[in-house]
């Protein structure tokens, strides 16, 4: 019996209340198996090189992480911010 006959079958007496603990862990086991299997699969054609992070990537031509430092002088758009005078008149 294949893989992900079994699974089925586990799967339907899991849901259907009727599994041992033992099928459980079987279960378990074997969708992890299955888990490891895809991701291997999809490593091997290159589909999981889609971040920055992979090897294969292009680099990216921004630096990552940080914020932009804001305050009214730098905004440049006119948008008032609030909490700048703490209530006193200027």
């Amino acid at each position: 019996m294949d893989i992900e006959a079994r699974i089925a079958e586990l799967g339907a007496k899991i849901a259907a209340g009727t599994a041992t603990a033992a099928e459980k862990a079987e279960y378990t086991a074997l969708t992890q198996r299955m888990d490891r299997q895809t991701q291997r699969g999809a490593r091997a054609a290159g589909a999981g090189q889609t971040g920055t992070r992979g090897a294969m990537s292009s680099p990216s031509p921004f630096k990552k992480g940080g914020s932009v430092k804001s305050s009214a002088s730098r905004r440049a758009d006119g948008i008032a911010q609030r909490g700048k005078t703490k209530g006193r008149f200027v």
